[in-house]
């Protein structure tokens, strides 16, 4: 799990996708994204996160409205399974096929 918190634009990516990359050498199941303290969010992490779905199935979990909005909106939730908590975006992880590396 990566617990990601504050408001995420691209000046704070960085070490977003560091401990993501991080998460991706040391492990080998898929991500889960705690999203429970994000205040804001834009398509710079909506994009850091589909492009780690291209690598590692991955999902959500919280989110206020507005990040679950953009989700929505861009069309990512039918990519990214998204959930309230933890426990129940396990099973939904389970279940995505194995994505390609690149």
């Amino acid at each position: 799990m990566i617990g990601l918190r504050g408001h995420l634009d691209p000046e704070e990516l960085d070490s977003v996708e560091d401990a993501t990359e991080d998460a991706l050498v040391r492990w080998t199941g898929p991500l889960a994204f705690d999203l429970r303290e994000v205040g804001f969010c834009d398509s710079s992490l909506l994009n850091h996160l589909l492009r780690t779905a291209r690598r590692r199935r991955v999902g959500v979990f919280g989110g206020d409205g507005t990040v679950r909005r953009l989700f929505e909106l861009t069309g990512a939730d039918r990519l990214l399974p998204s959930r309230p908590d933890l426990e129940s975006l396990r099973p939904a992880l389970s279940t995505l096929p194995r994505q390609a590396r690149p």
